[in-house]
């Protein structure tokens, strides 16, 4: 295990802030006013807009940007109002020194993040349900796994060509959830065989083709659940499933609750 996973895994963390981010059209963020102790992960599902960090160039940030934070410098950000932000935050302090989190990149772009932001949604649930045990775990989960992908997409210990090829697949599926997609099928077309297609998508996305293709659709249901007022028969039709009861059990195994449930949880909060 490297220094840093064993120096994560031993921290006592202390989350302040875990939220989906659905900013209105005139949003802006500013820092001055949150603790200087503080530290935030935060990861762009869609949008864009510029961060400006104290005594550094400005960021422009887009859909699979993550963001590593230090509050004790300041941090203004601006979206852009035609592309409005859709993002997961989580702001924590660790009991001890932060100075093991700070070799964590400041800012990286990742070209597919469905288990990230698993990991994020997971942490920020039980932050809701204020199951503190459970939320530090998915917390530090979230950061090992940003540790290990931010090093990859700089460059290192990958096969571009492979790469490329899996991250076009990955873009297909986020676009499209409601279509058919398999593993075998998408093995086919590449011409390789079922087990070997399996084994090159899992070593880079840390989950198989049709792990990562249910988790899309339920991720999918779940903004269409809380964003829209359709029916959970209307979703289930929407996002491919012909059988609204396979559908609810899917969503169930992945989510915890049942598609009213989370609904209803969501809601009320």
């Amino acid at each position: 295990m490297y220094y840093f996973d064993m120096e994560i895994l031993k921290q006592k963390l202390i989350i302040h802030y875990a939220n989906k981010e659905y900013p209105h059209q005139e949003w802006t963020w500013d820092s001055k006013n949150q603790p200087p102790e503080d530290l935030v992960l935060w990861l762009i599902k869609e949008g864009q807009a510029d961060i400006h960090i104290e005594g550094q160039a400005k960021i422009s940030i887009k859909r699979g940007s993550c963001l590593f934070l230090d509050l004790s410098k300041r941090h203004y950000a601006m979206q852009n109002p035609k592309k409005m932000l859709n993002s997961v935050a989580i702001r924590f302090k660790c009991s001890a020194s932060k100075k093991p989190f700070l070799s964590l990149r400041q800012h990286s772009s990742l070209p597919h993040f469905s288990f990230m932001e698993q990991l994020m949604n997971s942490c920020i649930e039980a932050h809701w349900e204020e199951n503190t045990a459970i939320a530090t775990h998915w917390l530090k989960s979230a950061l090992l796994q940003y540790n290990k992908v931010s090093k990859i997409f700089a460059g290192k210990k990958i096969d571009l060509n492979i790469h490329e090829v899996i991250d076009t697949i990955c873009k297909r599926i986020d676009q499209n959830p409601e279509h058919p997609w398999s593993g075998a099928a998408l093995a086919k077309q590449l011409n390789f065989s079922a087990d070997h297609f399996i084994r090159l998508f899992k070593a880079q996305i840390n989950q198989t083709p049709n792990e990562y293709i249910v988790n899309n659709r339920i991720m999918a249901a779940q903004s269409l659940l809380l964003r829209t007022s359709l029916s959970i028969q209307e979703i289930a039709k929407t996002l491919g499933y012909s059988d609204p009861y396979y559908f609810s059990k899917q969503f169930k195994k992945i989510s915890g609750k049942s598609p009213r449930h989370y609904r209803q949880f969501h809601t009320n909060e």
